[in-house]
């Protein structure tokens, strides 16, 4: 009973090491739609929330200058290939959701919602997403110029299917305050980015020059000719250079902020996958000890079998069938439990399905291989009684 237990507990972790995983495999296949590589970023406030007063950039103007002047000083960093403002980073979720009307169209379409991310020119560039279509943007694209957009390439075959996206008119937002003067005018299409987490499905996104509007915060995007790590302190420095009072936080290289929005799964899938290691252990010892004690128990009955013609052969079988038999058992306990178990995993997977018939068959197999082998110095210690011997008691 204690080693069916011990296979059972084993095969539910296995099962759910093996899911994660698996997830933790398929999140690093997800495409970013951007080149991580050799890309440092950093985060900071140019708002006070909830005191306008104290907002030195409460105008559009006044946070094209602040973005003019951070990038002139991060251009400056020797090592910097490029560098660009964006209010989104990839894989961070911090992309606006917002409801999109395109011109000529109902305004009540619910399913015309999208992201609206916040971005200087060179942005595309730095991030190496390629323009399709169009042009990016430019800094004639000002409060001074009318206002233009670029979408991304799930945005326009989700809106526009069918048709060329170009010189189309849209407005992000419903009308009100918040929402631009006047519609849009999409001036190019770029292939998709990811800016949610990486389990989470894309959106539509919509680009917006950032020298027509912007938010309270924004990132800094550079593509470095040297090593990130190397100039994570220029980087601070350069934007605190332009306003003493900017708050930096958040500098890190694109991999590392990648790496970050899987680590929970990846923690977990590593804790899951230790513990079963450990559990398969106790497992293979549980069946050892159990088999060596069932030989040891029944030396005289083997003797008899082996002295009434049964071979050695067919007394390791018989061995190796009981374990086998055990592991059986315990394998469609641990079924039966996992079953219910992978119920709590079903929102950390991607991609992945709680009842994923191959991590269920392989941990079968495994524990039943484990529990094969681990009986087999008893099956052979068992196979070499010397019937004489046996019956004698000794």
């Amino acid at each position: 009973t204690l080693v069916v237990a011990e296979i059972a507990l084993a095969l539910v972790l296995l099962v759910g090491a093996g899911l994660l995983l698996r997830t933790v495999s398929e999140l690093l296949r997800v495409e970013t739609g951007v080149a991580s590589t050799d890309v440092l970023m950093a985060r900071t406030w140019i708002a006070v929330p909830n005191n306008p007063e104290a907002d030195r950039y409460g105008t559009p103007a006044a946070r094209a200058a602040l973005g003019r002047e951070v990038l002139r000083r991060l251009h400056e960093i020797p090592g910097v290939a490029s560098a660009a403002l964006t209010n989104a980073l990839p894989v961070s979720g911090m992309a606006l959701r917002s409801p999109i009307q395109i011109e000529g169209r109902p305004s009540d379409d619910e399913a015309m919602t999208g992201e609206m991310v916040v971005i200087t020119p060179g942005y595309f560039g730095t991030l190496q997403i390629p323009v399709l279509q169009g042009r990016p943007f430019t800094d004639a694209d000002d409060t001074a110029s009318r206002a233009v957009v670029v979408i991304d390439e799930a945005a326009a075959r989700r809106w526009f299917p069918g048709q060329d996206a170009l010189g189309k008119r849209l407005q992000i937002g419903r009308a009100g305050p918040r929402a631009a003067p006047t519609p849009a005018v999409i001036v190019g299409v770029v292939g998709d980015a990811k800016y949610d987490r990486l389990d989470e499905a894309s959106t539509p996104h919509v680009y917006v020059p950032l020298y027509q509007r912007s938010g309270r915060s924004i990132s800094v995007v550079l593509r470095t000719a040297i090593a990130p790590d190397t100039i994570r302190e220029q980087v601070r420095l350069a934007i605190e250079g332009a306003d003493p009072d900017l708050p930096v936080f958040g500098v890190q290289s694109l991999d590392e902020k990648i790496a970050q929005s899987i680590a929970r799964q990846r923690f977990t899938a590593l804790a899951l996958t230790a513990f079963s290691i450990l559990a398969l252990a106790l497992a293979a010892v549980g069946v050892y000890g159990v088999m060596a004690f069932a030989i040891e128990t029944r030396t005289q009955e083997i003797g008899v079998r082996m002295a009434m013609g049964a071979t050695p052969r067919g007394v390791m079988t018989s061995v190796l069938r009981d374990a086998v038999q055990t592991a059986v058992i315990g394998v469609g306990v641990g079924f039966a439990l996992a079953m219910l178990a992978v119920r709590s995993l079903r929102t950390m997977l991607y991609d992945v399905s709680p009842l994923d018939p191959g991590v269920f068959v392989g941990a079968s197999a495994l524990l039943v291989a484990v529990a094969v082998v681990a009986s087999y110095l008893p099956a052979r210690r068992a196979s070499a009684v010397n019937p004489v011997t046996a019956l004698r008691g000794q």
